[in-house]
This record gives C-alpha cells, sequence and structure tokens, in this order.
C-alpha cells in the first residue's frame, strides 16, 4: 500500500506521465517495487498507459503511465 500511495503521488505530481523507472527515481523506490504496482493500479482502475514510450536507462522503450 505504502509503495502505491507513493506512486500515485509521483504521477499526480507530473500531469505528463512518467515511467516506472522515472516513477522509481522521483519516489526513492526501487524499480521492481514500482513496476508491481503499477499492473496492480492499472488492473483497479487507477493509472492508465499513455501511449508514449520513452527510452529507460537500459535503452529500451517503456510505457508512460498517467493518473487516469
Amino acid at each position: 500500500m505504502k509503495h502505491s500511495v507513493a506512486i500515485l503521488h509521483e504521477l499526480w505530481l507530473e500531469w505528463g506521465g512518467l515511467t516506472s523507472e522515472e516513477v522509481a527515481r522521483a519516489a526513492g523506490l526501487e524499480h521492481a517495487q514500482v513496476w508491481r504496482r503499477m499492473s496492480e493500479l492499472s488492473r483497479a482502475g487507477r493509472i492508465v498507459v499513455t501511449g508514449e514510450k520513452r527510452k529507460n536507462r537500459s535503452g529500451r522503450m517503456a510505457q508512460v503511465w498517467r493518473l487516469k
């Protein structure tokens, strides 16, 4: 629950959306702690994919998420 609240807070601060890696960095969490919660929050209807993708640190394209 604590991680979900932190994720929602960071997405609320950044209305343009963030990747899970960007959320992790901003919230001071490990990436694995964040991406697990992102799918849960999506299934719960709290966040959605924007359709935008950005390169993450590994060079892969990552989904950008925002509050619903």
